[in-house]
């Protein structure tokens, strides 16, 4: 029987999988910190603030640096939340999002907005 490419791919690299996330799973995560941040370690926010003056040029703060995206992903949000109601689509934006992914529209591939990721 001839195998695809992902599910080759699947059968070689399956059991390396496996064997990651059972060491995430047992000891990595056991062993984690709760935050992801620098923020969660001691002395995070200077060392944070020593990063952003040392691998940038700007005099902003991390504040000051975070505003303008934060401002720009509401922007984003309202703007899927107006599309949303225009076309007349029933429930949360977060649901909206998922169905540009899965559903067909007007005879079209499941998510053509999006670039397909293939389980394997």
């Amino acid at each position: 029987m001839k195998k695809t490419v992902p599910q080759f791919a699947a059968m070689a690299t399956g059991p390396a999988h496996k064997r990651t996330i059972d060491f995430l799973e047992q000891y990595y995560l056991k062993s984690a910190r709760e935050s992801s941040g620098s923020d969660g370690i001691p002395a995070g926010k200077a060392y944070h603030d020593y990063l952003i003056k040392y691998f940038t040029t700007t005099t902003m703060s991390a504040d000051e640096i975070f505003a303008p995206g934060k401002s720009e992903a509401d922007r984003f949000t309202k703007d899927m939340v107006n599309v949303k109601d225009q076309i007349g689509f029933k429930g949360e934006v977060k649901s909206f999002l998922a169905s540009l992914r899965t559903k067909k529209q007007n005879g079209t591939r499941p998510g053509i907005f999006y670039v397909p990721i293939p389980d394997v």
